[in-house]
């Protein structure tokens, strides 16, 4: 059952890449305006207070990784990738905004491949959580092959969004999947596992 849900989780994964690679391409026509970030990151702060006041908090490890998606995505993606379109300042901000969070919900499915590697073999990652053998845990994590054509297919998905944008590169999506989504996401597994030494039955 948990290689069956782990492939499911694979199929949802890869049909969330469409949507994340068609905007990107799309606000890649338009300027990049850093006097902006600082007010994009004072809203994005009081979203995750609103939604840890009317649901479950937030863990930790995804105000970490958020953290870390902003920075990569305002200091590497935006200054490197963007155009010279005008768009009115509203408009590029809801465009970040959709994007980010795009990118988020897919990152946040971390959690669902660790239970499923979790269930697959418990005793080994609960050995591996009370070692805290990090550098383990992430070669369990890691199936380059599965990385491989996740890259292989972005670069082709891209491709395909020329009537977005000609000039946006296979390469720029490639890099945004290939240095910020996949690891970001395995920090994500990563820490779920480090915890399970704790679990008794099953996984949280």
């Amino acid at each position: 059952m948990p290689q069956n849900q782990l492939q499911s989780i694979r199929e949802t994964l890869k049909s969330m890449e469409e949507p994340i690679i068609f905007s990107l391409a799309e606000r890649a026509r338009y300027k990049f305006y850093p006097e902006d970030v600082q007010n994009f990151h004072i809203f994005w702060e009081k979203q995750n207070a609103i939604k840890s006041n009317l649901q479950t908090p937030q863990p930790k490890i995804f105000q970490s990784v958020e953290a870390k998606l902003l920075s990569f995505y305002f200091s590497d993606f935006l200054p490197v990738n963007c155009g010279s379109g005008e768009l009115p300042t509203v408009s590029v901000f809801f465009k970040d905004l959709n994007i980010l969070s795009h990118v988020s919900q897919r990152m946040q499915l971390g959690i669902c491949v660790a239970k499923a590697k979790f269930q697959t073999e418990p005793e080994l990652y609960r050995k591996l959580a009370a070692e805290n053998n990090i550098k383990e845990i992430n070669k369990q994590l890691t199936n380059s092959e599965v990385e491989q054509k996740i890259l292989l297919r972005v670069e082709e998905k891209t491709k395909q969004c020329g009537f977005v944008n000609p000039l946006f590169k296979p390469q720029a999506a490639v890099s945004f999947f290939k240095d910020c989504i996949i690891p970001l996401t395995k920090e994500i597994e990563l820490e779920y596992l480090l915890d399970c030494k704790s679990f008794t039955t099953g996984c949280k």
